[in-house]
């Protein structure tokens, strides 16, 4: 699961155009193919030629059906016989769909302009969804990109499976599940386990091989385990780890949500999710506290995007002065979001007395984006979608990110109550705003922008 996504988008490719233009209806087909190749997507064309009847445009689609793209961008080299384009929309009425063409020119006389007018005429009246854009290859590569990476991301999460270990926080209203219909209608198939499944897998594994991955945690955070004070905890949690890690290899799953207090912490288990969670979170498997599937998700969509482990954390607090958030949890960030990680302090967890171990470190310095999907409001799902910047942030005990806001945060925090965003939000590094946008107009989630 390690990396950005992977293969690349597979992008159908059709060329609209009409026969009267002769020559210059060939090449800005030509161009639009040179161009598509600087993109990290993989082209499909199905006919390598320009449409120019319904018959081709038929073809060409049932091609690219089974060709199994992600996604389709209709592109308009001239005016086009409109039967084509709506051929096009019928057969691929399922499928993401952009339209593109350049802003057009007088002389040569191509008329591509009135092409993608009428052509999305025609596909409204279909109640065929797509987007738009029009300009220059260097204008429009990146909306291109993050749509393609959207499309690809829709067919992801059809595919994903997220398990989920106990029941849902008592009293946390916020991150109670959504049903089992609403859930595919983004995507995923979730998995409901009991914490006897949990507590069955921990006593599975035997001291020797959870002592020789304890030893290798720690000499990866530059230290000593006979040196350290908390072995005992360290292997209560390592064991937790591998009982983790033993459900996800069982049921293939993409991410995985626990409920992680109070029964942890009970006589059976007696650690805390933190150190497995983040140990995982090193190998690529997004894990949300508090058995929030809302959260999973968000993570697992963020670790595609970029590639890096993403962060899950409370909305802790503002500063109206500085335009700060900061967003924390108990200590279960992965390591490779720490500045340092020699620098990384391990310690018993602090809120639920002195079992468990969590990591202590504030998260790197660097631009990210900051996201949330939502249970539905009046049936239709929600997502929040921001940027900012991580700064230094003070210690404490756990983690936590200290974000600046080029805006008022205070309007931050106004928009995340008056839209219904609930207190978990995820961070990822680097802006993968646009690609978040694209998915949800795909899947029809209504957008909470800040920025």
């Amino acid at each position: 699961m390690r990396g950005r996504i992977t293969p690349p988008p597979r992008v159908g490719f059709l060329a609209f155009g009409h026969e009267t233009f002769g020559d210059d209806v060939i090449q800005p087909r030509i161009q639009a193919l040179a161009d598509l190749q600087d993109l990290n997507v993989e082209v499909i064309e199905p006919i390598n030629r320009v449409i120019l009847n319904a018959k081709d445009s038929l073809i060409a689609s049932k091609k690219l059906r089974s060709a199994d793209v992600d996604c389709v961008l209709m592109y308009f080299c001239t005016w086009a016989l409109q039967d084509t384009v709506i051929a096009a929309g019928k057969e691929l009425f399922d499928y993401p769909t952009l339209l593109w063409t350049k802003p057009g020119t007088i002389l040569p006389l191509r008329l591509n302009v009135a092409a993608i007018t009428s052509g999305s005429a025609n596909l409204l009246r279909l109640n065929k969804k797509f987007k738009h854009i029009i300009g220059d290859f260097k204008n429009v590569r990146n909306q291109i990109f993050a749509f393609a990476q959207a499309a690809k991301l829709v067919k992801m999460l059809e595919r994903a499976k997220i398990v989920t270990v106990g029941p849902y926080m008592t009293g946390m209203i916020d991150m109670t599940a959504i049903g089992e219909s609403e859930l595919r209608r983004i995507g995923p198939m979730q998995i409901h386990l009991s914490f006897t499944d949990l507590i069955d897998r921990i006593k599975k594994f035997d001291k020797e091989e959870v002592l020789e991955l304890a030893h290798a945690k720690i000499n990866k955070l530059g230290k000593d385990f006979e040196k350290i004070s908390l072995k005992e905890n360290m292997l209560k949690a390592v064991k937790l780890y591998f009982a983790l890690k033993d459900i996800i290899k069982s049921y293939e799953v993409d991410a995985i949500c626990v409920k992680c207090w109070p029964e942890l912490q009970g006589p059976e288990i007696d650690t805390t999710a933190c150190l497995a969670f983040s140990m995982l979170a090193d190998e690529g498997i997004p894990c949300a506290c508090e058995n929030d599937v809302q959260a999973g998700i968000t993570m697992l969509i963020m670790y595609w995007l970029t590639g890096q482990p993403p962060f899950v954390g409370d909305l802790m607090s503002i500063d109206t002065t500085k335009n700060l958030l900061y967003l924390f949890h108990c200590g279960a960030a992965s390591t490779e979001l720490a500045p340092d990680p020699r620098e990384v302090e391990i310690a018993s967890n602090p809120y639920f007395g002195p079992t468990g171990i969590i990591l202590k470190f504030p998260l790197k310095q660097g631009e990210v984006t900051i996201a949330k999907l939502t249970r539905p409001i009046d049936g239709k799902f929600k997502m929040l979608i921001s940027k900012g910047n991580v700064v230094e942030s003070p210690p404490v005990d756990g983690n936590i990110a200290c974000i600046k806001f080029d805006k008022d945060v205070s309007s931050f925090l106004d928009l995340c109550i008056s839209k219904g965003i609930e207190h978990h939000i995820v961070l990822g590094y680097g802006n993968v705003t646009n690609a978040l946008e694209n998915l949800c107009d795909i899947h029809d989630v209504e957008k909470t922008l800040y920025y």
